[in-house]
């Protein structure tokens, strides 16, 4: 019965009810069954979409109407058939799904290569920045504009990471106007200790200094 692919039962004068469930119906490729008017089968082990070619049963085990007289080819219960039309409706019911799929990975695509070239363009202009700075404290500057922008480079990159350390232990960062002021005061305050350490020409490079804020 494993082997079972094709049965034919039709125009046999069967009575009674079906006695097979609907598992050992999927099993078969084929199968016929019209013709028998007295045959029935159970409403709560097949469903009348099937259209076996019989009428349902009653409670009584009798059929509830008689059955077509003449048996078409949609009597024929082929599940091959329906297989191959259930699996096309699958496929047909997924189409939509890829073309969404498809634009979704595009537009993220698109959205990735505008965020990594302004990455790029931004690591450009910083290090050509970085570059224009470093020549610039490794210049043939005079001596109290280079000793000047040294240091202000210096207390801007200290400010900086001190800002940068707020930032990560969740603390309120200082407004840009109170770090200009603390930078000028951390520049005038090592000038004057280097002037008071008996260092030459720090007065005035004090005013050099008053010079460059006008």
């Amino acid at each position: 019965m494993k082997s079972l692919k094709h049965l034919n039962l039709a125009n046999n004068d069967f009575r009674g009810v079906l006695p097979f469930n609907a598992s050992f119906l999927k099993k078969l490729e084929v199968f016929k069954v019209g013709g028998n008017s007295d045959l029935c089968y159970n409403r709560t082990m097949l469903s009348s979409k099937m259209k076996l070619g019989i009428a349902p049963c009653d409670k009584h085990g009798l059929p509830l109407s008689p059955p077509p007289q003449k048996e078409d080819s949609s009597s024929d219960y082929d599940y091959g058939s329906e297989d191959e039309t259930s699996v096309k409706k699958k496929e047909e019911s997924h189409g939509p799904n890829k073309v969404v799929l498809g634009v979704s990975i595009g537009l993220a695509s698109l959205v990735f290569l505008i965020i990594f070239l302004i990455l790029c363009a931004k690591c450009i202009v910083l290090d050509r920045f970085w570059s224009l700075m470093i020549s610039n404290t490794k210049g043939t500057m005079e001596r109290k504009r280079l000793f000047c922008v040294r240091y202000a480079f210096q207390a801007v990159l200290y400010a900086v990471w001190r800002e940068r350390n707020k930032i990560i232990h969740g603390d309120k960062l200082l407004p840009l106007t109170t770090l200009k002021r603390m930078i000028d005061k951390g520049i005038r305050n090592k000038i004057t200790l280097m002037r008071h350490h008996g260092v030459k020409g720090m007065g005035e490079l004090m005013e050099f200094w008053f010079l460059t804020r006008v």
